[in-house]
């Protein structure tokens, strides 16, 4: 898998800690970083320049979804250190939160301009939501039983991919546009920290998961059925890699930490053509 890809690593000039999430289909990578103050700021990387991202008002701000439009999602703590969800399209930020939510945040958006993220009510749950294209809010629990619930992304289709904690255990899952539930959990992975984090317009899925020692990589999930998994996935020389976005030409982006000196920096992976 590795020889498959060129990387390059993402680094917020000034930044101690870079954390890269999703990218879309000209390489635009978003993500967040902490800066010399410790203050967290989202950013973006496009053409090998970085863009800081900061809401208005915002004490902590993280950038976590980017569709082909530019339009791109995340969460933001305000003043009041309240957490809340955003899109920033065409230079304008737009908080998103679903009605009677003490927490939000916003983690993918697809091309028709559809978001997906979670939500707390003021009790000890947190559910997923999907936000129309005109503003109308769903939610969606995995299981009875869940605690959290997190929708991260949505591909044009309408399919969503997301985690879960039911009981002590995590799981990531896929839910298809017709409804079809699959719960996640790769082969030789621990119960306990799993999470689907991006599916692209092929239905690639891919994600992280910590393997039988404790070790954490990131995996790929393909095929009609969604049975076909691909893991792990290390960037070369980690201690820690995670795959938190992928595109529809097979590109990919997500934090690691460096084997060697234990920093954690952002990746972007282009997939090199046979």
């Amino acid at each position: 898998m590795k020889a498959d890809y060129e990387f390059t690593r993402l680094e917020v000039p000034g930044a101690t800690y870079t954390y890269a999430v999703d990218l879309n289909n000209v390489d635009e990578v978003v993500g967040y970083y902490v800066d010399g103050d410790g203050v967290t700021h989202g950013f973006l990387w496009s053409d090998g320049k970085y863009t800081t991202l900061t809401a208005p008002g915002a004490i902590d701000t993280r950038a976590f979804g980017i569709n082909n439009l530019g339009h791109i999602v995340g969460r933001y703590n305000d003043a009041d250190n309240t957490q809340r969800g955003f899109l920033l399209c065409n230079g304008q930020y737009t908080t998103i939160n679903p009605e009677g939510s003490t927490l939000s945040a916003a983690r993918g958006i697809n091309d028709l301009g559809e978001i997906v993220g979670l939500f707390e009510d003021g009790g000890v749950v947190r559910h997923g939501f999907r936000r129309s294209s005109t503003g109308e809010y769903s939610h969606f629990d995995a299981t009875p039983t869940a605690s959290v619930t997190n929708i991260i992304d949505i591909n044009n289709a309408g399919d969503v991919v997301g985690t879960y904690v039911d009981r002590t255990e995590r799981h990531g899952f896929f839910v298809s546009s017709t409804g079809e539930f699959l719960s996640i959990d790769p082969p030789t992975s621990r119960p306990t920290n799993t999470l689907a984090v991006s599916i692209n317009n092929y239905g690639v899925i891919v994600g992280e998961y910590d393997d039988l020692d404790g070790h954490h990589h990131g995996w790929f999930l393909s095929g009609d059925d969604h049975t076909y998994y691909t893991l792990p996935f290390d960037v070369p020389r980690s201690s820690w890699t995670s795959l938190d976005g992928i595109n529809d030409n097979g590109d990919l982006s997500g934090p690691y930490i460096d084997g060697d000196t234990g920093i954690n920096y952002g990746f972007f992976a282009r997939r090199r053509k046979p």
